[in-house]
């Protein structure tokens, strides 16, 4: 579980929850809170109350919307927020292979093969354009 504070990965998560709230208000979603600074009695608790698979990290948010979309027929959409494509991407265009971008590559691909849609989102125009291709059928 990375614990570093990253205000502009906030800020990215702020705009997606004001996005998701003014244009899909009728859809519920839910973001992670694990990058919070927490009692650690409160973050054990947190972490016994779901699913505990080794080497899997939640992703960042849950778009609760069953349907059929550009992803297929999927049960929701789980989005990883990125502060910046850098985080992600090298500049060669590769994913980077440090361990925790790894694991979260792995579980966005574990999800996506349990029938949910999951991307990595990292600025407010894709993740805005992943969230409306996504609920596009609505």
């Amino acid at each position: 579980m990375n614990k570093t504070y990253d205000k502009k990965e906030d800020n990215l998560k702020i705009f997606i929850a004001d996005f998701l709230n003014k244009k899909y208000p009728n859809i519920p979603f839910s973001m992670q809170w694990d990058h919070l600074k927490l009692p650690i009695s409160v973050a054990v608790k947190l972490k016994r109350m779901r699913w505990n698979k080794p080497d899997f990290v939640w992703p960042d948010i849950f778009i609760y919307a069953k349907l059929q979309s550009v992803f297929g027929r999927v049960s929701g959409l789980f989005l990883e927020v990125k502060k910046n494509k850098e985080a992600l991407f090298d500049k060669n265009g590769d994913m980077r292979k440090n361990t925790h971008i790894i694991k979260q590559n792995n579980s966005l691909i574990l999800l996506r093969e349990l029938n949910y849609a999951a991307e990595f989102v990292w600025s407010p125009e894709v993740a805005a354009e992943t969230i409306d291709r996504y609920l596009s059928p609505l």
